[in-house]
């Protein structure tokens, strides 16, 4: 539920690897849309770097330094979305399809996949 208050007063595009999407709250539930060009922050990074990010292999900072992770948009954009991040961040660590979804995404990144 926090997450989803979080999300509906903020729209983010998400560009990692060849997906982009639009975390949106439907009917109360939390889904994805295609991208639409007039979200209020704008993220862009590889599949590899969501990864090094999981795995604890640098931080955000890091990640923004090295130009591996752009992030863009207003100061009180970016700071809700910062606590979304760590909302979903807190979530997915106790979601019994994380595990399988991680797995996923690692074999994505040693094929070569890694956009």
């Amino acid at each position: 539920h926090m997450l989803c208050d979080a999300l509906g007063r903020l729209s983010v595009r998400i560009d990692a690897g060849d997906e982009s999407f639009t975390p949106r709250l439907c009917d109360g539930k939390l889904g994805v849309t295609d991208a639409c060009g007039a979200e209020r922050v704008a993220i862009r990074t590889s599949l590899a770097t969501v990864l090094g990010l999981l795995d604890a292999h640098g931080t955000l900072l890091d990640a923004v330094a090295r130009g591996a992770l752009d992030i863009r948009g207003t100061a009180d954009a970016l700071d809700a979305a910062a606590d979304a991040f760590a909302t979903f961040l807190h979530g997915m660590v106790r979601a019994p399809s994380s595990p399988a979804l991680l797995a996923d995404l690692r074999r994505q990144v040693r094929s070569g996949d890694m956009q």
